[in-house]
């Protein structure tokens, strides 16, 4: 799947959550892949989507310091990171 297609599905099932748009997108000009972030008071989330890889979801409260990470290969939001959608 391309770079783009696979940004845009994201990005298109990300709203379709309510989830706003990113704070921050950087598109690896080598790498072809893509990082999108969005932070909320202590609340930090971030997504990274290679082409040929599973897309990785990382999900850090800077006031308890939790920490979570999952990852996806069907263009699926984890069960465990749409929970912390709330917070954006």
């Amino acid at each position: 799947m391309e770079k783009d297609s696979k940004l845009r599905k994201y990005t298109d099932l990300l709203s379709s959550l309510g989830l706003p748009l990113p704070n921050s997108v950087r598109i690896g000009e080598v790498s072809d892949d893509a990082l999108l972030s969005w932070e909320n008071d202590e609340h930090y989330l971030e997504l990274q989507i290679e082409p040929y890889n599973p897309s990785t979801f990382f999900y850090r409260n800077r006031r308890t310091s939790k920490i979570l990470m999952e990852t996806s290969k069907d263009l699926k939001v984890p069960e465990k990171i749409l929970d912390k959608l709330k917070f954006f």
